[in-house]
């Protein structure tokens, strides 16, 4: 496991991941951002899940596999009230796609969104535990 290549931050997260999609940039930029997210999940969204360690939790199960202490970018979404891997994983994939596309990132909208989703699940402050 190389901690060194998981971001601190949402801004890291982008950093790192323009790096990674560098050949696709020009696609992305043009493409619509509901098209991008709904690409994107399974293949860019599931690698950063499984190597960023979205799903990340206290008392995990996976001792050998899995950082001890919380990686920096779960505790930045975490401390947002942004809990569930799938959740950070669109929020940062958007982000991306905003940020090629030269539109305003608003991470307060994002959260709040899924927020608001959570609250419509009977999570009453929108944080599902």
């Amino acid at each position: 496991m190389k901690e060194s290549h998981i971001p601190k931050d949402l801004d890291d997260a982008i950093d790192i991941l323009r790096i990674l999609y560098r050949k696709e940039v020009g696609e992305i930029e043009f493409m619509d951002e509901k098209e991008f997210r709904g690409k994107s999940h399974m293949v860019g969204g599931m690698f950063i899940r499984n190597n960023w360690f979205l799903w990340w939790h206290e008392n995990h199960p996976y001792k050998d596999a899995w950082p001890e202490e919380i990686p920096p970018i779960v505790e930045f979404f975490h401390e947002k009230g942004i809990v569930h891997g799938d959740d950070i994983s669109g929020i940062i994939m958007t982000s991306l796609h905003r940020d090629l596309s030269g539109e305003e990132i608003d991470l307060e909208g994002q959260i709040k969104h899924y927020q608001d989703f959570w609250k419509a699940k009977g999570f009453e402050d929108g944080i599902p535990k």
